[in-house]
């Protein structure tokens, strides 16, 4: 299969000397990148070799022919739209929980406090200021 490249100021298919490849998402859009080659080894065996990482992102070499709704909530592609917004939802849901949480890990009443504290202190600064520059000028 042919690649195809980016023709950049640095040359054909080079952009700042590395080489780009073109890639599509599961929902149509192209993505000119260069390959994130990692080793792997297969766990519980002396195989493997080498991979192009950007498939793990669900990025494929190309163009679909079914194309896939991009949800959202987590960043990846359902299969339907019902899917997207049943995670969207479920995301929801679950970010609720965590602010409630978050709500009862936060003392609120002593946070209110302090800040009237310093609201007071930086009104006393303020006034004692304001005498140091008329005492100053007059």
């Amino acid at each position: 299969m042919e690649e195809t490249l980016t023709v950049t100021h640095g040359g054909k298919g080079y952009h700042d000397g590395v080489l780009k490849k073109t890639y599509y998402t599961p929902d149509g859009r192209t993505i000119k990148a260069p390959p994130s080659m990692r080793n792997y080894i297969i766990k519980g065996t002396n195989e493997g070799g080498i991979r192009d990482a950007n498939y793990d992102k669900g990025w494929l070499e190309t163009m679909p022919s079914e194309l896939k709704p991009y949800c959202g909530g987590c960043d990846k592609w359902h299969d339907t739209q019902e899917g997207v917004d049943e995670c969207i939802s479920k995301k929801a849901m679950s970010n609720k929980r965590w602010e409630k949480n978050a709500k009862k890990d936060v003392n609120t009443d002593e946070i209110d406090g302090r800040v009237k504290a310093l609201e007071k202190s930086m009104a006393n600064i303020e006034n004692l200021l304001t005498k140091l520059v008329e005492n100053n000028n007059g």
